[in-house]
């Protein structure tokens, strides 16, 4: 879903190429991610147009207003990424597959199970451990004063 300060006037051509620039410009502008290169050809765009003008400014109001909410949506997501990453998931599926297999099996071979139980347990922890020391690393919110 676009945001309503990064749509164009209905009659521009929407495949034209010089507009899609135009609107990446303005998302990246109202989300804040432009460096200064990018803001002057954003500037170019819009300054002989009127109505680019205006889309410019609404993506600075929305910059202003929501920026910064809008990075810690994006950060958000990239820790949520984190936790879906197929190595965790298999990590997480041996380990508790190694723990029940384990408390299972010691009842049939107790040295066996005790070993898998603990397999089961080292894996399992070793993951959360992992994972916790990755976002801690990659703490999207350290920029944040609390």
């Amino acid at each position: 879903m676009d945001e309503p300060s990064s749509r164009v006037p209905r009659d521009r051509a929407a495949d034209d190429p010089e507009e899609r620039r135009f609107s990446e410009l303005l998302r990246g502008l109202a989300r804040g991610e432009l460096d200064e290169a990018a803001q002057a050809e954003l500037a170019l765009y819009a300054e002989a147009d009127p109505e680019r003008r205006a889309a410019v400014e609404n993506a600075r109001r929305a910059r202003d207003l929501g920026g910064t909410w809008l990075r810690r949506v994006d950060d958000d997501a990239q820790v949520e990424a984190l936790q879906r990453r197929p190595l965790v998931r298999i990590e997480r599926r041996i380990g508790v597959g190694l723990f029940v297999g384990g408390l299972g099996m010691s009842f049939l071979l107790p040295a066996m199970g005790a070993g898998m139980l603990a397999a089961g347990a080292v894996t399992l922890l070793w993951s959360y451990v992992r994972l916790a020391w990755v976002e801690r690393n990659r703490d999207p919110y350290r920029r944040i004063d609390r």
